[in-house]
Parts: C-alpha cells; structure tokens; sequence
C-alpha cells in the first residue's frame, strides 16, 4: 500500500474487502455512539405525532389516505408519518422501535454521506469528514427524537437524489435525471428544509465548471421547479390547527 496515500489504514482506491472497511468503522461508531437512545422514551411532540394522531395507527386505505390528503401539525409531511405507521403495525407504542428505526435511518445517511463525498473528494476528506459528522454533538438530538425522523429521512432521500444528480452529469442518462427527481420528491415529502437541494446541484456544477455546457442549464432548472412546486404546496398547507 502506497503510505502516501492512505489515511487510517484505507488507500485512496481500496480494493475488494477494503471498499467495505469505511462503511464498516462508520458504522462501527455511529451505532456505538446512538445505541442507548434505544431505551429512550418518547418525548415532547412524540406524543403528539404517534400516541395522539390516528392516522399512523394503522396501514388501511383510509389511514393512508388521510395522510397523504392533510397536513399534520401545520406540516405537510406524508413520507414521514408513513415511516411512522409502519413502524407502528411492527411495534405499537412500544418507543423503543421507533428509536431502533430513526438510528438505522441516521446509519445509512453516515454511508451514504460517505459514499457521495467519495465521488466529489479524495477517499480519505470523504472519511474524516463523515467521521466528523458521525460524533457532531448537535445531531445526538436529533437521532435521540422521533419526531425529527423527518429530518433524517429527509437527509437521506437528498443525498440519495444528489447521489442520482452525480451520475446524471457522468452518464447523462435520462434515467438518472428520473431517479434524482424522485428522489428529490420524496425528500420533500418528508421535510422541506431540503428545498434547497438545486442550489447545491448548482454549485457543483459551478465548481466542476458544468454551467456553460449545452443541456445543464435545462435540468438545473427542472430541478428548481420541482422545489418550487412543493415549496407552493407546503406554504398553501400550512396550518396551525391539528387536522
């Protein structure tokens, strides 16, 4: 191994077994550091999301379709509150679950936090940084609530969609551009915050030097409509009443 180019141990194109040892120690210390958060108990607007909303205690039509025709809480979220009915026909009101579901959501996000900042950056700034993601002290709060399992899944579907929009510009297939999109929209659907996704497109495609070529503009733009589109619906929903 070229011990100019390794970092922990990783080479900056690992072979085999070796692809798997990064995805392994992010793993490793993500679970170690959010495993407890299993024996916490539902807090604040957990309650208000699982034991008091109806519509996520059950897989029915009229479950689903109650969540995806009306907003909840002023949020029109339905990804979010299908995650959580699911979860609800496999544990109940046992919080434990739901926990268990938001730490291995998060998990994934590390791994795929990683697996597209590989493509943009060396293997080992792909790494460290997720490394450095995977300890941030703030985001403990964020695993350790149920309700922000929308943010989580929101995170994941956009680094999937952004995962998507990099193969996009690489193969330029047309099925690429299908799967960045919805993926954008199902990131969407599960919190807003992510709207800005396009912005970030934008500004790899600034940094790769993409903007002048023919047809990028075109996508670039389809991808703001898209968030546009779903800012308008957020912004026609929002209500402070509980439907």
């Amino acid at each position: 191994m070229d011990q100019q180019n390794a970092f922990l141990g990783f080479s900056e194109k690992p072979d085999s077994w070796r692809k798997l040892l990064p995805y392994a120690l992010l793993l490793g210390v993500t679970l170690a550091l959010y495993a407890t958060a299993i024996y916490f108990d539902f807090v604040w607007d957990d309650f208000r999301y699982i034991v008091e909303d109806y519509r996520i205690q059950g897989l029915s039509a009229a479950h689903l379709r109650d969540i995806w025709t009306h907003p909840y809480l002023g949020l029109f979220a339905p990804i979010h509150l299908s995650i959580l009915a699911i979860l609800h026909s496999l544990f109940g009101l046992q919080p434990y679950g739901y926990h268990l579901g938001q730490i291995l959501i998060h998990a994934a996000c590390v791994c795929l936090l990683y697996r597209v900042l590989e493509k943009i950056e060396s293997a080992r700034v792909a790494l460290l940084a997720c490394l450095l993601f995977a300890v941030y002290p703030p985001n403990s709060e964020t695993v350790a609530w149920i309700s922000e399992t929308k943010s989580t899944l929101a995170f994941l579907f956009f680094l999937l969609s952004f995962g998507a929009f990099l193969r996009l510009r690489e193969r330029e297939s047309w099925r690429d551009g299908i799967m960045c999109s919805l993926f954008l929209i199902l990131s969407l659907l599960a919190k807003i915050n992510t709207v800005v996704a396009p912005a970030i497109f934008l500004l790899y495609d600034y940094k790769q030097g993409y903007l002048l070529k023919k047809g990028r503009a075109w996508s670039l733009g389809w991808f703001f409509l898209i968030s546009a589109i779903f800012t308008g619906i957020h912004l026609a929903s929002f209500n402070p009443t509980i439907h």
